[in-house]
């Protein structure tokens, strides 16, 4: 009888030590749960902003609470809708604007009726066959301009080495255009000279000897004309010559010009085409832009390749950038120390990549192969650690990693991703009773 009675002692101690053991574990439970401190990824738009409309965006806790925070809406982009002056014959339109985002109307633009003041009209003035009218609504103003007239004596000229003027008067000066033309251009060449009110100049020049005559007619008006008898007596060119050199694009040539006044040009020289320069490429920095590589010639400054602009390089940002794992959760846990071991964690191999989006700015990407490599004795599947990341030793994030499922010696990859600034990061693992 007292085997059984101390039997049956035995067996509620053990029973009582269990269940204070449960009561410990819910309590460390409770415990970790108001200890936890929330850390929140990077905010995620969900509902963009329109010009009306306010948008909303969401960002995340490892432990599955939500901040949620209202994108305020836009705003209109005016746009100004340019005014049209009415015509004698179309409406116009006032001043408006527009959104250019949504093409919201902001202010209407309305109506103007067709104008009746002169300067709505698009006037054609008058010429020899018709007055002043409007192109667009054809009503006229005054008559036609009369006829110009042209007064001269015919001159019998005698010419021998130097040029001679002939001064021609012509009513309407500036309204008509005068012309010449010569029947013999082996005998002499004629250049327009200036002109003073309703007088202008036209010069001869000889250039063999013989006759010829040279008519001036107005070219609206081809049937008022006056005409000139040119006579020119012997005469031998002394020519000085003047070269003109070859450019890129257009040939050379020599002038030879006579103190009578006629010249010619002739040895025509080819085109030398452009002296290619190279414009060197600029490399771009995290601060600046870069340039392709271009050219252009350097006697003309023609630009025979554009060089292009090529975006900022922010490589040298992220090559700046190390990072490094001082624990590898080598260590073996239990939450008693006197039983069988619980869980065992641990990090395979870790590797990280860099990318930077701004000079200020880089997005780390740290990637865990994780293992589970001891079960204990129970069922539970899940692995847990916590980690910190440092930069330039200061403490910028933490939170924990959890692989649900987890079967033994099995590789399960967890990625960690942080966007700050540039620097030296580190990081510490910590496994976590799970």
């Amino acid at each position: 009888m007292k085997k059984i009675i101390a039997l049956i002692f035995v067996a509620i101690m053990i029973v009582s030590l269990v269940a204070c053991d449960n009561d410990t574990s819910n309590d460390n439970n409770k415990n970790n749960n108001q200890d936890h401190t929330h850390h929140f990824e990077e905010w995620q738009t969900t509902q963009k902003a329109t010009c009306t409309e306010d948008g909303t965006k969401v960002r995340y806790c490892s432990c599955g609470e939500m901040q949620t925070q209202t994108i305020s809406a836009l705003g209109h982009t005016e746009v100004i809708d340019a005014l049209v002056d009415a015509t004698c014959s179309a409406t116009g339109l006032t001043e408006g604007k527009h959104c250019s985002v949504c093409n919201a109307i902001l202010v209407e633009q309305k109506i103007i009726e067709k104008s009746t003041d002169d300067d709505a009209h698009n006037w054609v003035y008058a010429t020899y066959e018709w007055a002043t009218h409007c192109l667009w609504c054809g009503l006229e103003i005054g008559e036609p301009i009369p006829k110009p007239e042209l007064t001269s004596t015919a001159y019998d000229l005698q010419l021998e080495s130097s040029s001679h003027t002939c001064y021609i008067t012509v009513e309407n000066l500036d309204e008509v255009t005068l012309v010449y033309e010569i029947d013999d251009e082996s005998i002499i060449s004629c250049r327009w000279g200036d002109w003073d009110d309703m007088t202008t100049s036209i010069t001869i020049y000889p250039i063999s000897s013989g006759s010829t005559f040279v008519t001036i007619y107005v070219e609206e008006d081809p049937d008022i004309k006056i005409t000139i008898d040119v006579s020119i007596s012997e005469h031998s060119h002394s020519y000085t010559k003047t070269v003109v050199e070859p450019q890129c694009l257009v040939g050379g040539y020599t002038t030879y010009s006579c103190a009578c006044g006629y010249s010619y040009n002739a040895d025509q020289t080819p085109a030398k085409g452009h002296t290619e320069v190279i414009d060197p490429a600029v490399p771009a920095t995290p601060t600046s832009t870069g340039l392709t590589e271009g050219k252009h010639c350097s006697d003309c400054g023609k630009v025979i390749i554009v060089q292009s602009t090529t975006p900022k390089d922010y490589s040298s940002i992220a090559e700046s950038v190390t990072f490094s794992l001082t624990n590898n959760l080598s260590q073996e846990y239990s939450y008693i120390s006197s039983m069988t071991l619980y869980t065992k964690c641990k990090i395979e191999s870790v590797d990280y990549s860099v990318t930077a989006s701004s000079a200020e700015r880089i997005t780390l990407k740290i990637n865990f192969m994780l293992k589970k490599t001891h079960q204990g004795n129970t069922s539970m599947s899940n692995i847990k650690f916590r980690y910190t990341l440092y930069r330039d030793g200061v403490a910028v994030k933490t939170g924990e990693i959890l692989v649900t499922g987890a079967h033994l010696d099995t590789l399960y990859e967890k990625t960690l991703t942080y966007t700050g600034e540039p620097g030296t990061y580190t990081m510490t693992c910590e496994s976590v009773w799970y």
